[in-house]
């Protein structure tokens, strides 16, 4: 009985790691996109995503 608490003790830690590692990927997905979107939208004006000098 004992192993069996563990166990589901560690599948629920697994569980919550699992769900961590997806919303993290999920913000760096968006941040990713929103960086080449904005550097797209630049080149449209002309502008570069280093800035201008």
């Amino acid at each position: 009985m004992k192993y069996t608490i563990a166990y589901l003790a560690v599948l629920a830690m697994a569980e919550q790691d699992l769900e961590d590692y997806r919303k993290a990927q999920e913000e760096r997905e968006a941040r990713e996109a929103a960086a080449r979107n904005q550097r797209a939208h630049g080149q449209v004006h002309g502008n570069t995503a280093g800035g201008s000098r």
